[in-house]
């Protein structure tokens, strides 16, 4: 984990300013520069499924998939895997910040470590209120040429190319 700091820390759209905690949430779990990152929620702003695509697939690029789950329920899949494994989770938490807006911050086995915001203010919201994002890791094989022995391979284990995911998860646009 390389901490980012946003690089637009105001989020007012109806002004044109639209922040990036969550592109520098990602870049500092991925240990990324934050230019290094696209700015989803600009680039997507108003486009739920244009801004999850996108993200889903960055995140692919990097072998991994996002998986988001209430507080309550991953702080109790963290305690029980750091319990049984001693094994530290590096992880996404969504809330509400100061302003009222959407806010996404750094959580290390369900403990916020990193606010990207430059006054670091964390959530307002309580944390049953709070969402985990994981970075789940992805089939090594979903990077790879689409040759015949790699589609074969994805036919037979079930997985699937990333951009053919449709998912069911209680998606909700993350503005910052």
């Amino acid at each position: 984990m390389k901490p980012q700091i946003q690089e637009f820390p105001t989020h007012d759209p109806k002004n044109g300013l639209i922040g990036d905690c969550f592109r520098a949430a990602i870049a500092s779990v991925l240990g990324l520069n934050i230019k290094r990152v696209p700015h989803f929620v600009r680039d997507y702003y108003g486009d739920n499924d244009g801004l999850y695509n996108a993200i889903y697939s960055y995140l692919a690029k990097h072998g991994f998939f996002m998986l988001d789950v209430l507080y309550p329920i991953g702080l109790k899949l963290l305690k029980h895997q750091n319990k049984t494994l001693n094994i530290n989770c590096y992880h996404l938490i969504t809330g509400i910040d100061h302003d009222g807006n959407p806010h996404v911050c750094v959580g290390l086995n369900g403990k916020l470590i990193h606010d990207p915001h430059p006054l670091h203010r964390g959530f307002v919201n309580p944390p049953n209120e709070w969402k985990i994002l994981f970075f789940v890791a992805l089939d090594p094989s979903i990077n790879k040429d689409d040759s015949v022995t790699t589609k074969a391979t994805r036919q037979q284990s079930g997985s699937i190319p990333i951009n053919q995911y449709k998912l069911g998860l209680n998606q909700r646009r993350l503005e910052s």
